[in-house]
C-alpha cells in the first residue's frame, strides 16, 4: 500500500516496515513487535489519555477528531483497493449525500 501526498509518500512494505520519501530524501522505518512492549504499552497510553481528559485535560488521541481522520484514511485505502486506482483525500461527499448521521 502506498500513501501519496503533495510533499511525499509513505509505502507500507510489511507489518513492521515503512518507506518514507519526501524533500529530505528517503528513509526506511522499522517497528519491531516488541519495540514498545506490545499492546500492553498501547493500552496504558490510551487509558492514561482518557483519564487525563476526564480530569479536564486535552481530548484523548483516540477522540473523534483523530479517529475520524483515521477512519477516512482506512476508508480511502479500501475504496482505492476496490477501484484499483488512487483516491484523493479528503474524500469528497456525493452530491446530495449528507455527512450528518441520521
Amino acid at each position: 500500500m502506498a500513501l501519496l501526498g503533495t510533499e511525499g509518500s509513505i509505502r507500507v512494505l510489511s507489518e513492521d516496515t515503512l518507506v518514507v520519501q519526501n524533500a529530505a530524501g528517503q528513509r526506511e522505518e522499522r517497528f519491531p513487535a516488541d519495540q514498545f512492549g506490545g499492546w500492553t504499552y498501547a493500552w496504558d497510553c490510551l487509558l492514561n489519555d482518557l483519564i487525563q481528559w476526564v480530569d479536564g485535560g486535552a481530548a484523548p488521541t483516540t477522540g473523534l477528531p483523530n479517529v475520524s481522520k483515521s477512519a477516512e484514511l482506512n476508508l480511502a485505502a479500501y475504496v482505492s483497493a476496490v477501484r484499483g486506482d488512487r483516491v484523493d483525500l479528503p474524500l469528497a461527499s456525493r452530491a446530495g449525500a449528507s455527512n450528518t448521521p441520521t
